[in-house]
């Protein structure tokens, strides 16, 4: 069994940043998973990652959690990418959302009617990536908990409009952003955290 489960961030197929040193394209994505069918590995939804990460339940060594950040930029890539490639090899992926970027969009109310989809279809779990994507390093403690607390609230709202209820477990700092103290995250409701640059951890 496994001791611990690698966490593979994503954002979409055709991302670039810091001015290039960091790239993904759609061959490279569609062969990283294919990496992962080859080797019978078992993507983990929001529900195990986090009865793993608390001892709760055991998974094989050939686990793992593919994790994508959402927000307006590139919602196309998600649609007629990501989720045909997850579909195609019945993988379930992570989608935290920054929700400030959806609700801000024109085509909005469309994002989270598609969202929603993939969620009943089993595709996709949901997660939190904040509300308007602030580095938790340089805001205030209760900035912190607001955008914790209404990012949660709003994506159960949306899911819950649609007829599905649903919690949020899991949040994504933007940035890789983690603030020294992450009570706050316990406080709104969530079970874990996660962060490009330091292990994912339970909250405490």
């Amino acid at each position: 069994t496994a001791d611990r489960i690698p966490v593979i961030e994503y954002h979409n197929p055709n991302y670039s940043d810091l001015g290039g040193e960091v790239v993904m394209t759609e061959g490279m994505f569609t062969a990283q998973l294919d990496y992962l069918t080859r080797n019978k590995f078992k993507t983990l939804t929001d529900r195990e990652f986090a009865d793993f990460l608390s001892r709760k339940r055991e998974f094989p060594t050939n686990s793992t959690v593919l994790r994508f950040d959402l927000g307006d930029r590139a919602f196309d890539e998600f649609e007629n990418i990501v989720i045909p490639e997850l579909r195609k090899r019945q993988m379930v992926g992570h989608f935290y959302i920054a929700v400030g970027e959806i609700e801000d969009s024109k085509d909005g109310k469309a994002y989270w009617d598609k969202v929603v989809e993939w969620y009943k279809e089993g595709v996709i779990v949901i997660g939190s990536h904040s509300v308007s994507h602030p580095d938790f390093r340089q805001i205030s403690s209760s900035w912190a908990r607001e955008e914790a607390e209404k990012s949660k609230e709003r994506i159960e709202q949306e899911f819950r409009k649609r007829g599905v209820d649903m919690d949020i477990v899991g949040f994504a700092f933007p940035f890789d952003g983690v603030p020294n103290d992450i009570q706050f995250l316990k406080d709104a409701g969530y079970e874990y955290a996660l962060a490009g640059r330091l292990n994912s951890k339970p909250i405490q």
